[in-house]
């Protein structure tokens, strides 16, 4: 397996505090290893991000409210057995997400930007 990126930059528009905006990507299948969030230094803590799947999968792969401070995530589930039951956390039952097919990055909360934010998808597939 091989580690690959990608990143995309989303502009949002609309009024301050409440500008919105996203951008989709192409990917899979892969496991979403890490998140990297570049915000603009204009952008406001008040600035919500959320990463979803769409099509089959849909459902939310990362979530960070009122944060305008940049970093480096790595979003995890919890495993299951193969009896259905969670692993439990403490037995590192937590694992990287299988993704396929558009990943949306959302922005909202935010000030009419151009580059509001970029964010760079670590994936290994």
């Amino acid at each position: 397996m091989s580690v690959f990126t990608r990143t995309v930059a989303v502009d949002t528009a609309g009024s301050a505090g409440a500008a919105t905006g996203s951008s989709r990507l192409n990917v899979g299948p892969a496991r979403l290893l890490a998140v990297k969030l570049d915000y603009d230094n204009a952008a406001p803590g008040t600035t919500d991000v959320t990463i979803v799947t769409d099509r089959a999968m849909d459902r939310t792969l990362f979530t960070r409210a009122n944060a305008a401070s940049d970093g480096l995530f790595h979003p995890r589930v919890l495993a299951h057995d193969n009896a259905a039951a969670e692993i439990a956390a403490g037995n590192n039952g937590y694992e990287p997400q299988l993704v396929f097919g558009y990943i949306e990055v959302r922005v909202a909360g935010c000030d009419a930007i151009t580059a509001a934010l970029t964010a760079t998808l670590f994936f290994e597939g």
